[in-house]
C-alpha cells in the first residue's frame, strides 16, 4: 500500500515531473497482487456465505454494491479451487489474476462430460508454474490446447471401450430362421454393414432372371 501510495503521490506532484516509471511499475504490480488477493478474499467469503444463506449471491451482491452476475462467477471460480486447490493459493498470492481462472473455469464447462472435466483439472495442477508466467491470453491458449488433446484422447479410449463391448449372437427361430443379433463400434459395424450389403446385392443380383 506504501508503494502505492508514494507512486501516486509523486505523480501528483509538480505537475507529474516527479514521475518515476520504474516506481510506477512496481506500484502497479501492487495493485495487481493486492486484486488477486482481494478476488479471491471475495471469492472464500461469497462461498462461505452460500452455507448460512438462501440467496448467497444477492446478498453478496448487496454487500459488494457489485451485480448478482459478479457473485455467481465469483461462486464458479470458487468451485473450480474445490477442484484445483492450488490455483487458489495462487490467486491469495497473487501469482495468478481472477482472469486466469475464469479461464479455467470456462474451459472445464464447454468439455463433454465429468470425466473430461476431471482430466483437465488433474492437468491444470500441474500446470501451476505456467499460469504463473502467463497472460490470461497465453493461458486460456493453453488449457485450449490441453482441452484437444483430452478430447482426442477421450475419443480414442471410447472407441477401445466400443471395440471391448463388441458382441454378436445368433440363433434359429421356431420356423428355422437363422437370427442374428449384434452389437458393434462404429468402425466395425459400418464395415460389416458394408459386407453384407454388397452380399445382399450380390445375392439378389444372381436370383434375378
Amino acid at each position: 500500500m506504501e508503494l502505492i501510495a508514494a507512486a501516486r503521490a509523486g505523480a501528483a506532484g509538480d505537475g507529474g515531473a516527479g514521475v518515476d516509471r520504474v516506481g510506477v511499475q512496481e506500484a502497479l504490480r501492487s495493485v495487481g497482487r493486492l486484486q488477486s488477493w482481494l478476488s479471491s478474499s471475495r471469492t472464500e467469503l461469497t462461498s462461505m456465505l452460500a452455507a448460512h444463506d438462501p440467496f448467497p449471491e444477492k446478498t453478496a451482491a448487496e454487500c459488494t454494491r457489485g451485480s448478482t452476475r459478479d457473485a455467481i462467477r465469483d461462486r464458479d471460480r470458487s468451485e473450480t479451487i474445490d477442484q484445483v486447490p492450488s490455483f487458489g493459493s495462487l490467486l491469495d498470492d497473487g501469482a495468478i489474476t481472477e482472469g486466469h481462472l475464469d479461464a479455467l473455469t470456462n474451459t472445464a464447462k464447454n468439455l463433454d462430460s465429468d470425466e473430461q472435466r476431471a482430466e483437465l483439472f488433474d492437468r491444470a495442477g500441474t500446470l501451476g508454474d505456467v499460469a504463473r508466467v502467463a497472460s490470461v491470453e497465453e493461458w486460456r491458449r493453453r488449457l485450449g490446447v490441453e482441452a484437444k488433446n483430452i478430447r482426442r484422447n477421450d475419443g480414442v479410449d471410447r472407441l477401445e471401450r466400443q471395440r471391448r463391448d463388441t458382441r454378436l449372437s445368433s440363433w434359429t427361430d421356431g420356423d428355422g430362421m437363422i437370427c442374428l443379433r449384434g452389437r458393434f463400434d462404429p468402425v466395425t459395424g459400418r464395415t460389416l454393414l458394408g459386407r453384407i450389403d454388397n452380399a445382399v446385392a450380390a445375392l439378389f443380383a444372381e436370383s434375378t432372371p
